[in-house]
């Protein structure tokens, strides 16, 4: 059995802090327990991700601190952490306790599961951190998978609004769609100038990652999987890095955009 920490239990008081009557620090004590002293709330409605806790504290360490109810013992935030972290047989964790009344209680783990669902993410942030990870470490820990990181690359959203004084494009006037195979089959690995923007051809989106982040500037559009009328209906700026692995849909659009533009500037890079 482990212990959180190897050193003896601390027990640190927070004062309660008054502010204009609006709003005020609740009467918090701080202290490392004997996982026996606390226990799950029984009204706790979330059911969690224990086997990514339980690989989080393997990797990361127990963080943080549950916090308890004073008066019952019920853990108002951190029940699946708790949970998890006895099934990883931690026999002590750290704890604030809350000096609160039943309904005070209900209403803190209420919105602490309520506030979480609100919450939203920036995407490409969201990218750039966790391929940033992935390259210098390992995802093992974070919560997150390889196959998350794709699903969001597919997920990223190529709609937003554009500058309404880029000139605009006549769809009328692109070629048919052809299901017939395209004249020029572009090798993977392969990096393609489209006039102002660029398309690289891969194998695979995220084990050829870095044939497409080198690429991206400030300022660049990250565009995965392209279709063919990706790059005609786009503006000349920002410009656009389309990173495609699909040899036959990139072959197309580099017909697409010759057969619309002059064949000059298609230029291999």
């Amino acid at each position: 059995m482990k212990s959180w920490l190897n050193r003896d239990t601390v027990s640190t008081t927070v004062g309660v802090v008054e502010v204009m009557g609006v709003a005020a620090a609740l009467d918090q004590e701080y202290e490392v327990v004997e996982v026996d002293r606390i226990r799950p709330h029984p009204k706790n409605p979330r059911h969690g991700n224990l086997g990514a806790i339980r690989e989080s504290i393997r990797a990361n360490g127990f963080y943080g601190a549950c916090l308890v109810q004073l008066s019952t013992g019920h853990i108002l935030v951190g029940n699946h952490r708790y949970i998890a972290a006895t099934e990883e047989g931690l026999t002590e964790v750290p704890v604030v306790w809350a000096d609160v009344d039943d309904a005070t209680a209900l209403r803190i783990m209420l919105a602490d599961n309520r506030t979480n669902d609100l919450a939203t993410y920036d995407d490409s942030v969201l990218i750039d951190l966790l391929t940033a990870v992935a390259r210098d470490d390992d995802l093992v820990g974070s919560g997150y998978t390889d196959a998350d990181i794709e699903a969001l690359l597919n997920d990223v959203d190529t709609t937003d609004e554009l500058d309404p004084d880029a000139p605009s494009f006549d769809l009328s006037m692109l070629p048919d769609v052809t299901i017939a195979d395209p004249k020029v089959l572009p090798e993977s690995g392969t990096k393609w100038r489209i006039g102002p923007h660029l398309l690289v051809v891969v194998n695979d989106m995220m084990e050829d990652w870095q044939l497409w982040t080198d690429e991206l500037g400030e300022g660049d559009w990250f565009v995965p999987y392209p279709g063919p009328f990706v790059p005609l209906v786009a503006p000349p700026a920002p410009r656009l890095v389309m990173v495609q692995p699909n040899r036959y849909m990139a072959g197309h659009l580099l017909e697409k955009w010759a057969s619309v533009h002059d064949d000059a500037t298609v230029v291999e890079a």
